[in-house]
C-alpha cells in the first residue's frame, strides 16, 4: 500500500487587458505504507515545484504564451521544463495554434513497488520483482527457464527505473464554418528518452501473465489527429475522430538500417535480414484508431444519454516469433476491436441532484491469449454516481 499528499497554491494577475500572469508553488509526496523489512533503499518521492506563465496578445488576432515549471525531486534532482505556444486567428472561422515544450516524469510507486494479482495478469513493480519471482519459482508456479529475457534485463538494474524526459511539438488547424460545426486537424511529434513501459516477463501456472516495467531507451511518436463536432440542435451533439500514429524505437531503426536485425524460425538458423518496412514499432501502439460519440441532453424529464464507440486497430503485442525482439510478423499483432460505452443520467431537485449510470465496454469484450493480455480491457464495468450541488 502507499499514500500520497499534494498541495498547490496558485496566483493569477492581469497586468492589463492583453497581458496576464499565472504563477504557483506546490509540493507532492508518495510514501510506502507497509511493513516490509526486505524493501531497502526506498527513494524519497517528495517533489517541490514552482511554475509561471505569461500570456500576451501581440496583435489583435495573435496570442503568445510563455511558461516554465521547475521541479526539485528529492531522488531525481532538479528539472527545468519550459514551454511556448501561440494562437493565430486568421479569420473568424480559421485559426492556427502551435506549441513546443519539454517534459519530465519520474517513476511512481506503482511502477516500483506494486504487487497485485488479477485473473489474467499480475503486476509487479521492479523493486519487488526478483524477490516475488523467486517465491513463485520455489512454489513451482513458474520455471526459471520459462521467464522471458525481459526479466533478466529488468533485474540487472537492481530494482531501479530512470525518469522520462521528453520534447514535444504540435500544430493544429481549426475551422468553424458555422456555429454548429467545428473541424480540427493536428500534427504532432514527441521524442522521449528512458520511456517507462509495461512489459510481459513470463506467465504463471495457472494462467496469469506477469507484467513489470522497464525503460525502453530513446523513442519517438508522431502522427496526425482529425476531430469533428456537429451540434445537430440544442440537445444533440455528434462527434468523431481519427488518429494515425507512428511509434518507434530509435535504436531499433538504427539497427535495421545497419542490417543487424535478423528474422529466424529457430534460434540456431542463420536467418534473413529484416527490412525496415516490416518493422511494426513499439508494442501496444495502434497505427489507426478512432472514435464516434453521440450526446443527447435533456431528452425529457431531465434525462440525458450518451453512446461512445472507440476503435483500436491492430497493434504489436508479442515480439517473440522471429527471435529478434521486435514486431515484424503478423502473428505478433493483436486483432482490431471496437469498444462501446454508454451512459444515462437523470436530474432531480431542479438540477441540484444528478444520478448517473455509466457502462463501460457494454458488450463485455476482452482480448486474452497465452502471450498477452489487454490489461486495460477488464470486461464490462458499471459505475453509479450521485452528485449534489450545494451552491
Amino acid at each position: 500500500m502507499h499514500g500520497s499528499f499534494e498541495g498547490e497554491l496558485s496566483f493569477s494577475y492581469e497586468l492589463n487587458n492583453t497581458d496576464h500572469i499565472i504563477s504557483g508553488i506546490g509540493y507532492n509526496n508518495q510514501k510506502i505504507i507497509e511493513s516490509d523489512e526486505e524493501l531497502k533503499d526506498i527513494p524519497d518521492f517528495s517533489n517541490g515545484f514552482v511554475y509561471g506563465q505569461y500570456s500576451t496578445n501581440l496583435f489583435e488576432r495573435l496570442n503568445l504564451v510563455l511558461g516554465a515549471r521547475l521541479n526539485n525531486h528529492k531522488s531525481y534532482g532538479m528539472q527545468f521544463n519550459p514551454k511556448a505556444s501561440f494562437k493565430l486567428d486568421i479569420t473568424d472561422q480559421i485559426s492556427v495554434k502551435a506549441s513546443i515544450g519539454r517534459g519530465f516524469r519520474s517513476p511512481n510507486i506503482k511502477q516500483l513497488y506494486e504487487n497485485s494479482m488479477a485473473p489474467w495478469h499480475a503486476f509487479i513493480g521492479v523493486a519487488k520483482l526478483e524477490r516475488v519471482i523467486e517465491g513463485f519459482i520455489s512454489q513451482g508456479r513458474i520455471y526459471r527457464s520459462a521467464l522471458d529475457k525481459e526479466y533478466g534485463e529488468i533485474i540487472k538494474y537492481k530494482g531501479k527505473l530512470k525518469p522520462e524526459h521528453s520534447i514535444g511539438i504540435n500544430a493544429e488547424l481549426s475551422y468553424r464554418p458555422t456555429n454548429s460545426i467545428s473541424l480540427q486537424l493536428e500534427v504532432f511529434r514527441t521524442d522521449l528518452s528512458n520511456m517507462i513501459d509495461a512489459t510481459r516477463i513470463g506467465s504463471l501456472n495457472p494462467s496469469p501473465n506477469i507484467i513489470s516495467y522497464t525503460n525502453t531507451g530513446e523513442i519517438f511518436t508522431e502522427g496526425v489527429i482529425f476531430n469533428s463536432n456537429y451540434n445537430l440542435n440544442d440537445n444533440i451533439t455528434i462527434s468523431g475522430g481519427y488518429q494515425y500514429l507512428t511509434a518507434k524505437s530509435k535504436k531499433d531503426l538504427e539497427r535495421l538500417r545497419k542490417k543487424e536485425i535478423l528474422s529466424k524460425k529457430t534460434p540456431s538458423e542463420e536467418g534473413t535480414v529484416v527490412k525496415e518496412e516490416k518493422y511494426g514499432g513499439l508494442k501496444g501502439r495502434a497505427k489507426h484508431s478512432g472514435n464516434a460519440k453521440i450526446f443527447i441532453r435533456d431528452i425529457m424529464y431531465g434525462i440525458s444519454a450518451n453512446i461512445v464507440m472507440l476503435y483500436t486497430g491492430k497493434m504489436g503485442m508479442t515480439p517473440r516469433t522471429n527471435f529478434n525482439n521486435i514486431i515484424d510478423d503478423e502473428k505478433e499483432y493483436s486483432k482490431p476491436f471496437t469498444l462501446v460505452n454508454a451512459g444515462i443520467s437523470k436530474t432531480f431537485l431542479e438540477g441540484k441532484l444528478k444520478l448517473l449510470l455509466d457502462v463501460d465496454n457494454v458488450f463485455d469484450y476482452t482480448q486474452y491469449t497465452d502471450s498477452y493480455t489487454m490489461t486495460y480491457i477488464p470486461g464490462i464495468i458499471y459505475n453509479v454516481t450521485l452528485k449534489y450541488e450545494l451552491l
